[in-house]
């Protein structure tokens, strides 16, 4: 099944259809102009705090598409396509820096990127009224689970991928059902 992500995050984020927003489809290095309005734009003009946290693909480093310059107080995670597949990837973006994760260095396993994205959602949402963006990638670990869990992607058995291709058996649940609950009690 073809996913198409970067579009409809781009159509989601300026709302614009298709054929009107510069970001039309995946991997053609297309990203949001200076020019294009967001919401996150719209809500920061009309005083609201504004927060993206997960994957955005609209804009890569030093481009005017990154969320830090399409209204976002606050962006965590990371801008690239490609980055976003790596589990433990070597630095996290924050606004415009890079944020490194040194304990997962030489292929190390030390802070899983979805984790640390959890934990700076929370840290952004809690105390304040707001509506906030995560733009989760979704783990995939299929096939590992077909005889164990009855097929599917293995959530049923609280399992989360390590590496591309690898699962374990312990997923921490905690970070995620706090963020449910807190976006939930946000909306």
């Amino acid at each position: 099944m073809l996913r198409i992500v970067e579009d409809t995050t781009s159509t989601l984020m300026t709302g614009q259809h298709t054929g009107h927003t510069p970001v039309r489809n995946n991997g053609l290095s297309r990203y949001l102009y200076d020019t294009d309005v967001t919401v996150a734009e719209v809500l920061e003009k009309a005083g609201y705090a504004t927060g993206g946290f997960g994957k955005w693909g609209l804009g890569r480093e030093n481009t005017a598409g990154v969320a830090a310059k399409q209204g976002f107080d606050v962006w965590f995670g990371q801008y690239s396509q490609t980055q976003a597949h790596f589990y433990y990837p070597y630095y996290l973006m924050h606004n415009l820096e890079r944020h490194p994760l040194p304990e997962n260095e030489q292929k190390k396993r030390g802070t899983y990127a979805q984790d640390a994205i959890h934990e700076r959602a929370l840290r952004f949402i809690e105390g304040k009224s707001i509506r906030t963006y995560i733009g989760k990638r979704r783990d995939r670990c299929r096939t590992l689970f077909s005889r164990r869990c009855g097929g599917g992607s293995g959530r049923r058995c609280g399992r989360r991928p390590r590496q591309p291709g690898s699962c374990t058996t312990s997923r921490p649940t905690s970070a995620r059902r706090r963020t449910s609950r807190s976006i939930t009690q946000t909306w």
